[in-house]
């Protein structure tokens, strides 16, 4: 590589070193756009998130006092899938829709109760859970309770045998399941996220800018060397221009003598 080439080479290379300083004495501007991404995602999260609460209860569907044989115990297990399935027929959620209604005085629809309700089987054991989402945490726990009370009765139903017992009665959560740490994650990304966005346009605008500011740029640019400098004074420059300004202005406004 010739002297030609290594210098055209130079020019077009971007010194990290000095991008790094010079991100450094901006820094004031990456805090702060850092601080309006986080206020930004901070308010968007608050405001347009709605809280959503769970509660929780367990139904054993066992044969409960009528177990004789390991068969019935198979039997119970294998009855645990399909109530699963049952917990979300149009029947059992009907029923719910009107024992809720008759709680809180609160009609929802089918596709609601569809979209709040989840049924799981909890694996090797004789027993389903009933787990229910809402924006109000007190409808959450009676539509909990109204399900489970529902399944109570299809089940001893089906089995031809005593209500199964509950496990555990759905509680009114205070706490949303999308709220806490969730925000305070999407708050240190929206932060995370402005500083980024400041420092690629203040190294954008430091790689574009081809100005001869320093003694280093000649020596860098032209590849003279800098012998002497005299101090740039901006208040004495806007001062004489000031001055040239009004001379001008003053002359202007002389009447010329005819």
């Amino acid at each position: 590589m010739n002297s030609k080439d290594k210098k055209i080479h130079e020019e077009q290379s971007i010194d990290l070193l000095d991008l790094f300083f010079y991100l450094l004495k901006k820094w004031y501007l990456l805090v702060a756009c850092a601080v309006i991404g986080a206020i930004l995602v901070g308010y968007m999260t608050y405001t347009e998130v709605v809280p959503v609460y769970r509660s929780s209860s367990i139904l054993f569907v066992a044969k409960t006092g009528t177990i004789e044989s390991i068969y019935d115990l198979q039997l119970g297990l294998q009855l645990s899938e399909d109530f699963v399935v049952i917990a979300r027929s149009k029947p059992v959620i009907d029923t719910t829709i009107v024992k809720l209604e008759e709680m809180d005085g609160i009609k929802l629809s089918r596709g609601e109760v569809l979209g709040a309700i989840s049924v799981s089987e909890m694996e090797d054991t004789h027993m389903i859970r009933f787990d229910v989402t809402h924006t109000d945490p007190k409808i959450a726990c009676d539509l909990c309770n109204a399900l489970t009370e529902v399944m109570q009765d299809q089940i001893a139903y089906i089995m031809s045998t005593d209500k199964p017992t509950i496990v555990e009665q759905a509680e009114v959560n205070p706490f949303p399941i999308n709220g806490g740490v969730n925000n305070r994650r999407q708050v240190m990304i929206g932060g995370a996220g402005g500083f980024m966005m400041c420092a690629v346009i203040l190294a954008a605008i430091h790689i574009m800018d081809d100005k001869i500011n320093t003694a280093d740029d000649i020596e860098k640019y032209i590849g003279a060397t800098v012998l002497v400098s005299v101090p740039y004074d901006k208040a004495q420059t806007f001062e004489r221009s000031t001055k040239r300004s009004k001379k001008r202005k003053k002359a202007a406004s002389t009447p010329t003598n005819k």
